[in-house]
């Protein structure tokens, strides 16, 4: 079988290159992650009642990560 090259790994997995920056721990099993690419565009994962949602933006991640309870969470699907 030829091997097959990938050029752009991002066009698979649209979270290739984020790195983990924050994490938050909250009460009652809320948790936070976030994460921000070297273009300064981010997501953050929000983990609540064994379900984990997500949010993202081009900018401004440290304003966002200081309203995370405010921003608006949803599936992987949608987000991404």
């Amino acid at each position: 079988m030829p091997r097959v090259y990938i050029e752009n790994i991002t066009d698979l997995n649209p979270t290739a290159g984020y790195q983990l920056r924050d994490v938050d721990f909250g009460l009652f099993a809320v948790d936070y992650y976030g994460y921000v690419n070297s273009e300064g565009q981010w997501y953050i994962e929000h983990y609540e009642d064994s379900a984990y949602t997500f949010a993202k933006g081009d900018s401004d991640y440290d304003d966002h990560w200081a309203n995370k309870a405010a921003l608006a969470f949803a599936r992987w699907d949608v987000v991404f």
